[in-house]
C-alpha cells in the first residue's frame, strides 16, 4: 500500500521534537546548561551554585533535581559541600521521604536512660503498599561515643544531643529502607562525624590525624611577588624613541598575581590581629575569674564545657559577667556582718547594789536608806 502526501502536508512545517533535558542527548545536555547558567545570575542560591565558576556545580545540583523530580533550588538549598564531598541536609531527606507516598511520616522512638550511653533513638514508618511497619537501625550515645563522632572539635552531640539522634536514624532509615532518595549521598551531619581510620604499624587501626589546611606566610607571598616582578618587566612594551617625557605611558595597573597576593597579605594580618585580640581577651579573662576565686574546672563549666583554648568573645564576656557577681557576692558579705555588729547596742553596766542589815528592823536595807535613817548614830552596821 502506497501512502500518498499532498501538497499542503510538505508546505506545512514539521512539529519541533521535544527536547528531554539531560545527559542523554547534545539538545538536552545544553538545555541543562542554559538552565543552570540562570541559577548561577541569581543572588538567592546559596554561594556554591552562584556565579560564572560554579556553572558545573548548578549542573550536577539540576540533574539531581531531575532524577529526584524536585524543585531545582530546594535541592541547591539543601546540598551541602563538606570537606570537599557533597552532603544533604538531614531535613532535606526527612521532608522527601515524608513526600514520596512511599511511607507514612517519620516517627522517633527513645529508649535508654537520658545522659548516659544507653539513651538511643529508633527512626520508624510504615510502608503503605503493605502496611508493614518499619524500624530503622538503633542509634545510642554508647554508638556516638565509640564511632567517635562525640568528642569531634566543635561537634553538636554535646550541646543538641537529642536532635543529633534524631536525625542520624532518621537518614540511616532512609538508606536501609529508600536509598535511591539520598542517591548514594551520606547527610551534612554524618561528612562533619566521618572519622577516617588507618591501620598502625602494630596492626591495630586508629582515627587518621587530620590534616591542617595549606597555609601561606607573608614572606612566601612576598617572594612570589619578587620573582614575578622581572618577568613583567620583560614582557611590557619599551617606549618609543621619539617619545617625550609627557607622552610617557601611565603606569601599569598592579597585575592580577600582585593583587591576589596583596589580598592574602591582608587577610592573613587581619587574621592574626583577631587571633591575638581573642587570646589577650582570654587571658585577662582568666585572670579575672581566678581574682574571684574561680578554679579552672568553674570557669569551663560557666561556658557549657568548653576549655580555654576554645572561648569566644561571647564565652569570655560571660565569664567576665559571672566573676563579676562572684566578687560583688563576696563583698556584700563582710559588709553585712560588720553592719550588724555595729547595729547592736552596748550593753549597759550597772553597778551591784550593796546592801546590809537594819538592827532594829532585822531587814536587809540598802546602803541609801542607811544614809537617810535618823537613827543611823550608834547604829553598830553604820558604825561597821
Amino acid at each position: 500500500m502506497t501512502q500518498t502526501t499532498t501538497l499542503a502536508a510538505l508546505k506545512s512545517p514539521a512539529a519541533p521534537e521535544a527536547v528531554r533535558v539531560g545527559f542523554e542527548t547534545i539538545a538536552g545536555f545544553e538545555a541543562l546548561q542554559r538552565m543552570a547558567l540562570m541559577f548561577t545570575r541569581s543572588s538567592i542560591v546559596p554561594r556554591s551554585f552562584s556565579g560564572e565558576g560554579n556553572v558545573g556545580n548548578a549542573v550536577i545540583a539540576m540533574d539531581m533535581a531531575l532524577r529526584m523530580h524536585a524543585n531545582p533550588l530546594m535541592v541547591m538549598q539543601n546540598l551541602y559541600v563538606v570537606h570537599g564531598s557533597p552532603a544533604w541536609s538531614a531535613k532535606f531527606l526527612i521532608a522527601t521521604l515524608n513526600q514520596s507516598g512511599r511511607f507514612s511520616a517519620l516517627r522517633y522512638v527513645f529508649q535508654g536512660q537520658e545522659g548516659t550511653d544507653t539513651w538511643g533513638c529508633r527512626a520508624c514508618a510504615t510502608e503503605l503498599a503493605t502496611g508493614e511497619r518499619l524500624e530503622g537501625p538503633l542509634v545510642t550515645i554508647g554508638l556516638a561515643r565509640k564511632e567517635g563522632w562525640f568528642n569531634k572539635p566543635g561537634s553538636k552531640w554535646h550541646t543538641m544531643p537529642e536532635q543529633m539522634l534524631r536525625y542520624r536514624a532518621a537518614a540511616w532509615f532512609v538508606n536501609v529502607y529508600a536509598p535511591e532518595i539520598a542517591m548514594g549521598l551520606r547527610t551534612a551531619e554524618e561528612e562533619q562525624d566521618a572519622v577516617d581510620y588507618v591501620r598502625q604499624p602494630d596492626g591495630s587501626f586508629a582515627p587518621a590525624a587530620e590534616e591542617a589546611a595549606p597555609t601561606i606566610t607573608t614572606a612566601q607571598i612576598a617572594a612570589q611577588v619578587e620573582q614575578a616582578a622581572p618577568a613583567r618587566q620583560q614582557e611590557q612594551p619599551q617606549p618609543a624613541e621619539t617619545q617625550t617625557p609627557q607622552e610617557a605611558a601611565p603606569a601599569p595597573a598592579p597585575a592580577p598575581m600582585e593583587q591576589a597576593a596583596q589580598a592574602a597579605a591582608d587577610k592573613e594580618a587581619e587574621k592574626r590581629r583577631k587571633e591575638a585580640d581573642l587570646e589577650t581577651l582570654r587571658a585577662e579573662t582568666e585572670q579575672l575569674c581566678r581574682d574571684a576565686g574561680m578554679d579552672k574546672k568553674a570557669m569551663e563549666w560557666a561556658v557549657g564545657g568548653k576549655t580555654r583554648e576554645r572561648w569566644t568573645s561571647t564565652d569570655c564576656k560571660r565569664l567576665r559577667k559571672t566573676a563579676e557577681e562572684k566578687r560583688a557576692t563576696q563583698a556584700a558579705q563582710p559588709a553585712a556582718a560588720q553592719g550588724a555588729e555595729e547595729a547592736a547596742p552596748p550593753e549597759e553596766i550597772r553597778p551591784t547594789a550593796v546592801s546590809v542589815p537594819c538592827p532594829r528592823t532585822g531587814e536587809r536595807v540598802a546602803e541609801s536608806v542607811c544614809d537617810a535613817c535618823d537613827q543611823r548614830n550608834g547604829c553598830p552596821e553604820w558604825g561597821a
